[in-house]
């Protein structure tokens, strides 16, 4: 092989790489877009049936025992505005 045709050679691989990477992450953030999309339905009728929980049961909190994410807060637990009165902040 002459070192032209190598060069060629060379140069439409590194393009087949570049061309595969692109539609490698194409297609991740398809992936990416279609789960969101499929999830959105599922995680509101979880929020919906979290709300229910804490209003029927009276729940100032509920927290997700495994990350400690609070999944529900009542609002009328919000202490922003006493922080920020207290800061001197409106």
């Amino acid at each position: 092989m002459t070192p032209k045709e190598e060069e060629t050679v060379s140069a439409d691989l590194q393009k087949m790489q570049e061309d595969l990477y692109a539609y490698g992450q194409k297609m991740e953030a398809d992936m990416a877009a279609k789960q969101q999309k499929e999830m959105e339905p599922i995680l509101a009728k979880v929020n919906t049936a979290i709300q229910d929980v804490a209003k029927e049961g009276n729940f100032q909190y509920i927290f997700d025992a495994q990350s400690g994410v609070i999944l529900y807060a009542d609002e009328s637990s919000d202490v922003t505005k006493l922080v920020k009165a207290k800061l001197g902040i409106q």
